[in-house]
């Protein structure tokens, strides 16, 4: 019986690895325009603006967010996680991948079945090679507890990133993760974190249960 257990356990991490690696993909889509490299489609575009320069909702993982004004919001034109806003007014969405930007995502909540954000930020920022660490534990995302971190990392650049959870139903697994992250440098920090505060204070998630079902779908769902 153990070893039955030891194998699962096993089987159980490496399918989460695999998870974690799906979905940081498509974060680095929504920034990057990389999903047509990763799926295998032509890459001429990659990124689009969004329809609505004001606001972004996203149907399938049930939240919206308003963007700022002057800022290119662009959106992948091959999957649905959510919308990359660039810091630059004078990039639009073919920005340079080492460009300051705050990206709005959705994912499943597979990778970790974490049941609270505190577990959830432990996993999300612990990937990445960092300096130095500070935890933010007593933050908020849509009206939620949330949790996440700022790390500081190599070339002088700053990373937020704030995640919490939605309740589906009663498997953790289910849950979809929604969160938020800002990508800058030390000399930008000051003011890009003032346009990252005034757009996580815009954003909307449903409430825990089920998905609303719009009348022309019968069943939302948030694309794994």
């Amino acid at each position: 019986m153990g070893g039955q257990s030891d194998a699962r356990d096993m089987l159980h991490a490496a399918a989460a690895w695999l998870m974690e690696i799906a979905s940081r993909l498509v974060r680095l889509a929504l920034v990057f325009g990389l999903v047509s490299l990763v799926i295998g489609l032509p890459p001429a575009r990659g990124q689009v603006p969004t329809p609505d320069p004001r606001l972004y909702i996203n149907v399938d993982c049930q939240f919206s967010v308003e963007l700022p004004r002057g800022h290119a919001a662009c959106v992948s034109e091959h999957t649905n996680h959510g919308v990359a806003i660039s810091l630059d007014r004078q990039a639009g969405c073919e920005h340079d991948d080492g460009a300051p930007h705050i990206v709005v995502f959705a994912n499943y909540n597979v990778a970790t079945e974490a049941e609270t954000p505190e577990r959830l930020a432990h996993f999300e920022c612990g990937y990445r090679t960092f300096r130095r660490i500070v935890w933010l534990r007593r933050v908020t995302l849509g009206g939620r507890k949330a949790a996440g971190c700022r790390r500081y990392l190599d070339g002088d650049k700053v990373s937020v990133e704030i995640s919490t959870l939605r309740k589906t139903d009663r498997w953790a697994m289910h849950w979809i993760q929604v969160g938020a992250e800002l990508q800058t440098t030390a000399d930008r920090y000051a003011r890009d974190m003032r346009i990252f505060r005034r757009v996580l204070k815009t954003l909307w998630i449903h409430p825990d249960g089920p998905n609303n079902e719009p009348p022309s779908r019968l069943s939302p769902v948030c694309p794994q």
